[in-house]
């Protein structure tokens, strides 16, 4: 998968920031096999009590495990370590996806879409959740302005969404949303740097809603 491949190593000092945000909660993903990991791309997990050993695209995590008053059943990937109770592990609720912005080049965005759908049998495999919803929202550098590869790339996102019909098997469980509307211009923005959204809280705050929403959706309609 070269163009997601790309994406891959990137942004050490926010994996640090997630880890001592997440320590402070008690839980928290840890990458072990190098300081960069995947960031734009998120593993939505129902937190379960526990250790395990998670392993995805060559990156190495572990899930600590904590004190915890309600034992939880055992999970197949359960590890737990010497400083914590055995049998404990987690439940993957779904999965999040964000990302793009290194794919924007015609080699990696022509088969981004390829790559797309098997990133996202990949990880159900992966992670023995072939049922667990998808969510994923569409790059959005310059809103309705994004052309070229990077428009090529948003529009694979969207072909991927259940609701299109391409993918009958994601019916019902991959849902992309659209974020070019979110963009926002560097002129009400914190920076000029593009690709990471201007750092504009108000974007990051909608597609987070957004991709919210959407796996809300999925989940209700999973239950039904």
């Amino acid at each position: 998968m070269d163009g997601l491949q790309t994406e891959l190593g990137r942004g050490g000092e926010a994996v640090g920031q997630v880890q001592r945000q997440g320590a402070a909660r008690g839980r928290w993903l840890r990458p072990q096999a190098r300081r960069g990991a995947i960031l734009e791309a998120c593993l939505a997990l129902e937190a379960r009590p526990g250790s395990s050993y998670l392993r995805r695209l060559g990156e190495s995590w572990s899930l600590p495990c904590y004190a915890t008053s309600t034992p939880l059943p055992p999970s197949p990937a359960s590890t737990c370590d010497a400083t914590g109770s055995k049998n404990q592990g987690y439940q993957v609720a779904g999965f999040v996806w964000w990302q793009g912005h290194k794919d924007q080049n015609p080699a990696h965005a022509s088969v981004y879409e390829k790559n797309l759908v098997r990133l996202i049998k990949a990880l159900r495999e992966e992670f023995k959740a072939p049922d667990a919803p998808f969510v994923l929202a569409t790059i959005a550098f310059e809103g309705w302005k994004l052309s070229g590869p990077g428009l090529q790339v948003a529009n694979a996102q969207l072909a991927v969404s259940g609701e299109k019909g391409k993918y009958p098997e994601f019916k019902g469980n991959v849902k992309t949303v659209e974020a070019r509307d979110f963009w926002r211009d560097a002129s009400v923005s914190p920076s000029k740097q593009g690709y990471h959204y201007n750092h504009n809280a108000e974007t990051y705050m909608l597609v987070g809603e957004a991709l919210g929403r959407a796996m809300v959706e999925l989940l209700e309609q999973k239950k039904q």
